[in-house]
């Protein structure tokens, strides 16, 4: 527990440091005159867009759910993914969230090695895609953008997850491996990891799912990345889509990394350095990534109301069965 309170500790830390460096080259006054002129009806499409996102992400799960056999409805999913943006708000980046997915999950009657399973593969989906997205834009307009060192940035980062797949699916490295198992404080999850491993390896035995459920997750990424667009033209800042299509996905993958409070500081610091390659003064690029996390909030609190209201119900089927008894 103790470890736990100095990590969180730490990434709070870096949150606020990241912000205080950052608002402290911030325009103050230029950073008011954005947010006092955003364009409402632009405003409304990003909104709309990211929420629009959430339900294309939960219809990728969906697929998933199927094929592992769980019966779970698509809109359970739905308001799942909502209650994980919920925890995210409060837990490091998006793990925190998928923690909250997998336990939602299985109060909602999924088995627990398949709540994690599926979890997990919609999350490597989504970052695959992410990957593919920001290569294929940068493959299409390369001559567009110029910039080399961002070429081998993403087509380092699709050579890296190929391996790291194909590694953990080959079943004779595993073999050789397990006997790190062995060890005491590894013995005791030897069997949940096993059951979570052969999960996960019948699922990308499937190449229709992964098939389908990639297509949906680009579908998905366009939207949400359409929602930064969106959110961009409402504070009037003009810079060509193509550059969202490349800069956003890297930024979303930097967030990943459980260095800050659910992103905060290098979602900001990403958006100012990516976005300023391009001309975007800090300020507009940092108010840009602020009402993108704003979407999120509102997604969040979505969550929290659904959670608590599930919470409710629970409660109140346990009292009358226990009033029956």
């Amino acid at each position: 527990m103790d470890k736990k309170k100095v990590f969180s500790a730490l990434q709070l830390t870096i949150s606020a440091s990241l912000l205080l460096v950052l608002f402290s080259r911030t325009d103050i006054r230029l950073f008011m005159d954005l947010l006092a002129g955003i364009h409402p009806g632009y405003f409304s499409l990003g909104v709309l867009s990211y929420f629009l996102s959430m339900g294309v992400v939960s219809y990728r799960w969906l697929f998933i759910v199927q094929a592992a056999n769980e019966r779970v409805e698509f809109f359970q999913l739905i308001a799942i993914n909502f209650v994980g943006s919920f925890f995210s708000m409060f837990l490091p980046t998006a793990a925190g969230g998928d923690v909250a997915r997998m336990y939602e999950s299985s109060r909602r009657g999924m088995t627990g090695t398949r709540a994690v399973s599926t979890v997990l593969l919609d999350r490597v989906i989504g970052l695959i895609s992410l990957v593919l997205i920001s290569l294929a834009a940068l493959s299409a307009g390369y001559s567009y953008s110029g910039n080399s060192s961002l070429v081998y940035l993403v087509i380092g980062l699709a050579v890296a997850l190929g391996i790291a797949w194909r590694l953990f699916f080959n079943l004779e490295l595993i073999r050789r491996i397990r006997g790190v198992f062995r060890l005491p404080l590894l013995a005791r999850v030897e069997p949940s990891a096993r059951r979570l491993y052969q999960s996960l390896h019948e699922l990308q035995l499937q190449p229709r799912l992964l098939l389908s459920t990639l297509a949906i997750s680009v579908v998905a990424q366009v939207v949400e990345i359409s929602s930064a667009i969106f959110l961009a033209r409402a504070l009037g800042v003009d810079s060509q889509g193509f550059y969202f299509f490349v800069f956003v996905p890297l930024i979303w993958i930097l967030t990943m990394v459980p260095i800050s409070l659910n992103g905060l500081g290098v979602r900001e610091s990403a958006f100012a350095f990516f976005f300023g390659q391009i001309g975007v003064v800090s300020t507009a690029a940092v108010s840009l990534s602020l009402l993108v996390y704003a979407c999120r909030v509102l997604a969040g609190l979505l969550g929290g109301f659904l959670f608590l209201w599930s919470s409710m119900e629970d409660s109140f089927r346990k009292s009358v069965k226990g009033g029956k008894d």
